[in-house]
């Protein structure tokens, strides 16, 4: 069929549907709503605040050592999450592709990279 057909026949630029093996989740077979990705972004969000507020670069009316104490905390989910990609659970869990390689090469170890750096954050924080 040619393009000017395509295009006669309102075709043009429709894709036919995914595969649910595209899917985020083997379950899933259609878009996730927005709500809970911008629940993780908003929490991304207040993370990044935890060291500009350990390292005192803004006021705040929290004492140092619960903002240390809160950034081991934040160090403890970033390193479980990046643990719990590299186990057989969690490939069960989201075996689907490019997520599953991904997962593995860039959103584990960097999970692991950045509980790294709040737990040395954390630590080094802490009042003596």
């Amino acid at each position: 069929m040619s393009i000017g057909a395509l295009a006669a026949s309102g075709r043009a630029g429709t894709l036919p549907p995914a595969p649910a093996r595209w899917s985020a989740f083997a379950a899933s077979t259609k878009c996730r709503r927005p709500s809970p990705s911008f629940a993780v972004a908003a929490c991304l969000g207040l993370a990044t605040l935890w060291p500009l507020a350990l390292e005192g670069v803004f006021a705040t009316p929290f004492p140092k050592a619960g903002l240390a104490a809160t950034a081991l905390l934040i160090a403890l989910v970033f390193l479980g999450r990046g643990i719990a990609g590299f186990t057989p659970w969690w490939r069960r869990l989201a075996p689907e592709q490019p997520f599953a390689r991904l997962d593995v090469g860039y959103y584990s170890p960097l999970c692991l990279v950045v509980g790294l750096g709040f737990a040395v954050l954390a630590i080094t924080e802490f009042p003596r």
